[in-house]
Protein backbone atom coordinates (compact mmCIF):
# COMPACT_ATOMS: atom_id res chain seq x y z
CA UNK A 1 0.00 0.00 0.00
CA UNK A 2 1.10 3.62 -0.86
CA UNK A 3 0.77 6.39 1.63
CA UNK A 4 -0.24 8.98 -1.09
CA UNK A 5 -2.76 7.35 -2.82
CA UNK A 6 -5.96 9.66 -3.73
CA UNK A 7 -8.12 7.87 -0.55
CA UNK A 8 -8.71 9.55 2.70
CA UNK A 9 -5.22 10.42 3.95
CA UNK A 10 -6.35 10.43 7.78
CA UNK A 11 -6.96 6.80 7.26
CA UNK A 12 -4.02 5.71 5.48
CA UNK A 13 -2.03 7.96 7.92
CA UNK A 14 -2.87 5.98 10.51
CA UNK A 15 -3.08 2.96 9.31
CA UNK A 16 0.99 3.49 7.65
CA UNK A 17 2.09 5.14 11.49
CA UNK A 18 0.64 1.42 12.86
CA UNK A 19 1.88 -1.01 10.59
CA UNK A 20 5.45 -0.88 11.68
CA UNK A 21 4.41 -1.33 15.11
CA UNK A 22 2.39 -4.27 14.41
CA UNK A 23 5.29 -6.19 12.58
CA UNK A 24 7.54 -5.17 15.61
CA UNK A 25 5.06 -6.92 17.98
CA UNK A 26 5.16 -10.10 15.79
CA UNK A 27 8.72 -10.29 15.51
CA UNK A 28 10.07 -14.19 16.48
CA UNK A 29 12.03 -13.48 18.81
CA UNK A 30 9.65 -10.93 20.93
CA UNK A 31 6.91 -13.65 20.54
CA UNK A 32 8.92 -16.42 22.07
CA UNK A 33 9.67 -14.45 24.90
CA UNK A 34 7.57 -15.02 28.13
CA UNK A 35 7.46 -13.67 31.89
CA UNK A 36 8.30 -15.76 34.71
CA UNK A 37 6.94 -14.41 37.98
CA UNK A 38 7.71 -17.07 40.27
CA UNK A 39 6.67 -20.62 41.46
CA UNK A 40 3.30 -22.03 40.85
CA UNK A 41 1.86 -25.11 43.50
CA UNK A 42 -0.21 -27.38 42.37
CA UNK A 43 -1.17 -31.11 43.93
CA UNK A 44 0.67 -33.53 42.63
CA UNK A 45 -1.88 -35.98 41.85
CA UNK A 46 -5.81 -34.94 40.38
CA UNK A 47 -8.42 -35.70 42.24
CA UNK A 48 -10.95 -37.90 40.63
CA UNK A 49 -14.05 -36.26 42.09
CA UNK A 50 -15.26 -32.75 41.97
CA UNK A 51 -13.14 -31.11 45.39
CA UNK A 52 -15.21 -28.35 47.36
CA UNK A 53 -12.03 -26.69 48.21
CA UNK A 54 -8.01 -27.31 49.42
CA UNK A 55 -7.72 -26.77 52.82
CA UNK A 56 -3.98 -26.48 51.44
CA UNK A 57 -2.38 -23.42 49.77
CA UNK A 58 0.85 -23.13 49.19
CA UNK A 59 2.83 -20.06 47.48
CA UNK A 60 6.38 -18.30 47.11
CA UNK A 61 6.79 -15.03 48.38
CA UNK A 62 8.16 -12.46 46.28
CA UNK A 63 12.05 -12.45 45.01
CA UNK A 64 13.47 -10.37 43.21
CA UNK A 65 15.48 -12.57 41.27
CA UNK A 66 12.23 -13.06 39.35
CA UNK A 67 11.80 -9.25 38.05
CA UNK A 68 12.36 -8.81 34.86
CA UNK A 69 13.01 -12.86 34.24
CA UNK A 70 12.30 -14.09 30.81
CA UNK A 71 11.85 -17.32 29.21
CA UNK A 72 13.54 -17.29 25.75
CA UNK A 73 12.64 -19.71 23.07
CA UNK A 74 15.21 -19.67 20.32
CA UNK A 75 16.21 -22.43 17.69
CA UNK A 76 14.40 -25.02 19.45
CA UNK A 77 16.22 -24.24 22.63
CA UNK A 78 14.63 -22.80 25.94
CA UNK A 79 16.47 -20.11 28.01
CA UNK A 80 15.86 -17.99 30.76
CA UNK A 81 17.36 -14.70 30.79
CA UNK A 82 18.01 -11.02 32.69
CA UNK A 83 18.03 -8.74 29.67
CA UNK A 84 20.72 -10.41 27.90
CA UNK A 85 22.44 -12.27 30.74
CA UNK A 86 21.39 -15.89 30.34
CA UNK A 87 20.62 -17.33 33.66
CA UNK A 88 20.63 -21.18 34.43
CA UNK A 89 20.03 -21.37 38.33
CA UNK A 90 17.59 -20.74 41.07
CA UNK A 91 18.53 -18.47 43.83
CA UNK A 92 20.40 -19.84 46.58
CA UNK A 93 17.12 -18.93 48.82
CA UNK A 94 13.54 -19.14 48.74
CA UNK A 95 10.47 -18.00 50.74
CA UNK A 96 7.34 -20.22 50.73
CA UNK A 97 3.82 -19.82 52.55
CA UNK A 98 1.76 -22.29 53.74
CA UNK A 99 -1.68 -22.02 54.86
CA UNK A 100 -3.36 -25.20 56.45
CA UNK A 101 -7.28 -24.78 57.22
CA UNK A 102 -8.07 -26.04 60.63
CA UNK A 103 -9.56 -29.69 60.97
CA UNK A 104 -10.88 -30.85 57.46
CA UNK A 105 -14.57 -30.91 56.88
CA UNK A 106 -16.41 -34.01 55.25
CA UNK A 107 -16.60 -32.56 51.67
CA UNK A 108 -14.46 -33.46 49.41
CA UNK A 109 -11.32 -31.17 49.75
CA UNK A 110 -8.97 -31.92 46.23
CA UNK A 111 -7.18 -35.07 47.47
CA UNK A 112 -5.91 -34.30 50.67
CA UNK A 113 -6.50 -36.67 53.52
CA UNK A 114 -8.99 -36.03 56.14
CA UNK A 115 -8.28 -35.91 59.78
CA UNK A 116 -4.92 -34.46 60.90
CA UNK A 117 -4.44 -31.60 62.91
CA UNK A 118 -3.17 -28.82 61.30
CA UNK A 119 -1.50 -26.96 64.01
CA UNK A 120 1.14 -30.31 64.03
CA UNK A 121 2.34 -30.64 60.66
CA UNK A 122 5.75 -31.74 58.95
CA UNK A 123 7.25 -30.58 55.46
CA UNK A 124 9.48 -32.13 53.53
CA UNK A 125 10.96 -30.28 50.59
CA UNK A 126 13.09 -32.21 47.80
CA UNK A 127 13.94 -30.69 44.21
CA UNK A 128 13.08 -32.99 41.18
CA UNK A 129 14.38 -33.28 37.73
CA UNK A 130 11.81 -35.37 36.19
CA UNK A 131 13.53 -38.31 36.80
CA UNK A 132 14.95 -38.17 40.28
CA UNK A 133 14.38 -36.46 43.42
CA UNK A 134 17.64 -34.39 45.66
CA UNK A 135 16.52 -33.38 49.05
CA UNK A 136 16.47 -29.94 49.99
CA UNK A 137 17.33 -27.85 53.09
CA UNK A 138 14.44 -26.23 54.60
CA UNK A 139 13.41 -24.63 57.78
CA UNK A 140 10.08 -23.34 59.10
CA UNK A 141 10.73 -19.79 60.08
CA UNK A 142 7.42 -18.82 60.94
CA UNK A 143 4.41 -20.03 62.52
CA UNK A 144 1.08 -18.32 63.09
CA UNK A 145 -2.46 -18.83 63.85
CA UNK A 146 -4.95 -16.82 61.57
CA UNK A 147 -8.79 -16.94 63.73
CA UNK A 148 -11.77 -16.70 61.77
CA UNK A 149 -13.43 -13.23 61.40
CA UNK A 150 -15.81 -12.20 64.24
CA UNK A 151 -18.71 -12.41 61.45
CA UNK A 152 -18.06 -15.78 60.42
CA UNK A 153 -19.25 -17.52 63.57
CA UNK A 154 -19.46 -21.19 63.01
CA UNK A 155 -19.04 -21.46 59.42
CA UNK A 156 -15.29 -20.81 59.68
CA UNK A 157 -12.48 -22.44 61.53
CA UNK A 158 -9.55 -19.93 60.77
CA UNK A 159 -5.90 -21.41 59.51
CA UNK A 160 -2.41 -22.08 60.18
CA UNK A 161 -0.11 -19.55 58.15
CA UNK A 162 3.65 -21.51 57.90
CA UNK A 163 6.60 -19.81 56.36
CA UNK A 164 9.43 -21.97 54.98
CA UNK A 165 12.54 -20.92 53.70
CA UNK A 166 14.39 -23.26 51.17
CA UNK A 167 18.42 -23.10 51.00
CA UNK A 168 20.10 -24.66 47.84
CA UNK A 169 22.74 -23.86 45.54
CA UNK A 170 22.80 -24.64 41.56
CA UNK A 171 19.25 -25.89 41.35
CA UNK A 172 18.68 -25.66 37.46
CA UNK A 173 15.20 -23.02 36.68
CA UNK A 174 14.03 -26.25 34.82
CA UNK A 175 13.27 -28.29 38.12
CA UNK A 176 10.94 -28.60 40.14
CA UNK A 177 10.45 -27.94 43.92
CA UNK A 178 8.17 -30.77 45.45
CA UNK A 179 6.68 -29.79 49.20
CA UNK A 180 4.98 -32.76 50.99
CA UNK A 181 2.88 -32.22 54.20
CA UNK A 182 3.14 -34.72 56.58
CA UNK A 183 1.01 -35.55 60.23
CA UNK A 184 3.74 -35.42 63.10
CA UNK A 185 3.54 -39.29 62.80
CA UNK A 186 5.44 -38.82 58.95
CA UNK A 187 1.81 -40.07 57.48
CA UNK A 188 1.55 -38.58 53.82
CA UNK A 189 -1.59 -35.57 54.08
CA UNK A 190 -0.34 -33.75 50.41
CA UNK A 191 2.37 -33.24 47.74
CA UNK A 192 2.40 -30.00 46.09
CA UNK A 193 4.37 -29.55 42.94
CA UNK A 194 6.29 -25.85 41.98
CA UNK A 195 7.13 -24.86 38.71
CA UNK A 196 7.77 -21.67 36.87
CA UNK A 197 5.01 -20.17 35.22
CA UNK A 198 4.04 -18.07 32.52
CA UNK A 199 1.56 -15.55 33.48
CA UNK A 200 0.34 -13.77 37.12
CA UNK A 201 -1.58 -16.78 38.45
CA UNK A 202 0.87 -16.76 41.63
CA UNK A 203 -0.14 -13.23 42.28
CA UNK A 204 -3.98 -14.31 41.71
CA UNK A 205 -3.51 -17.60 43.70
CA UNK A 206 -1.49 -15.29 47.30
CA UNK A 207 -4.26 -12.87 47.31
CA UNK A 208 -6.69 -15.69 48.40
CA UNK A 209 -7.80 -16.70 51.36
CA UNK A 210 -8.67 -20.53 52.35
CA UNK A 211 -12.11 -19.63 54.70
CA UNK A 212 -14.45 -16.45 54.14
Amino acid sequence: MECNQAVDMRVISKICMLLPLTLTLLTPAQAGQKKITGLTFQPSSISQTPCAFSPIHISQEPNAFFQDLKQVKAKGMTEYRHGKDVVATFPDELTLRVEIARGVTTIPTCGVKQNFDSATVRFRAEWWDGSQRIAAKGTVVRTDWEAPAIWCEDSCGGYWEYELRIDFENVPLKDRLVVRVDTENDTPIAEYVGELNTNDLQQMQSSLSLLP
